[in-house]
This record gives C-alpha cells, sequence and structure tokens, in this order.
C-alpha cells in the first residue's frame, strides 16, 4: 500500500487556496474593469444622445425662425402694397389733420 504524505497533501491544498485566492482577486477586479467601462460607455452614449437632442432644437429654433421672418416679411410687403395703394388718400388724409379740417 502507497503511504499517503499529509505535509504534501497541506501544501498542494494551501497552493490550490492560493490560487484560487488569485482568481477571486482577479475575478473580482476585471468585474470592477467591466462596470467602470460599462459606466463610462452609459455616459458617453448620455452624451452623445444630448449632444443629438441639442442639435435638433437648434434645427428646430432655427427653423421656427425662418418661419417667422419668412411671415414677417410677407406682412411688410403687405403693408408696403397696401400703403402704396393708398398713397394718395393717405396724404389727403394727413393734409386734412394738419390744417384742422377734421375727418
Amino acid at each position: 500500500m502507497e503511504e499517503i504524505d499529509f505535509l504534501r497533501l497541506l501544501e498542494e491544498e494551501r497552493k490550490a487556496e492560493e490560487i484560487v485566492r488569485r482568481a477571486e482577486k482577479e475575478a473580482r477586479r476585471m468585474i470592477d474593469s467591466a462596470k467602470e467601462m460599462a459606466r463610462r460607455i452609459i455616459e458617453e452614449a448620455l452624451k452623445i444622445n444630448e449632444e443629438d437632442i441639442a442639435k435638433e432644437e437648434e434645427r428646430r429654433a432655427r427653423a421656427e425662425i425662418a418661419k417667422l421672418r419668412d411671415e414677417l416679411l410677407r406682412e411688410v410687403e403687405f403693408l408696403r402694397k397696401m400703403i402704396e395703394e393708398n398713397k394718395q388718400k393717405i396724404l389727403e388724409h394727413l393734409e386734412k389733420m394738419v390744417l384742422g379740417l377734421g375727418d
């Protein structure tokens, strides 16, 4: 029958436990690293999303400003046309007001 070397078995068990401890430590480090990487990716994605939203809002604001500018220019053109068409009547009315002849 073969003799069992208990000291050698204890030594091998300690080596195995040390290997397990190192593996657990490395696994925790890898998990922490993965969590940090995931956090950074999420932050970057949120930042990109915020930038996209800001760009879209700016585009919408510029479109609204252009629309309002066009409407204003149409109204100004309409007023110019009305003034030109009624120029004589306006001048006559102002003349009467200045001379105190009333309406």
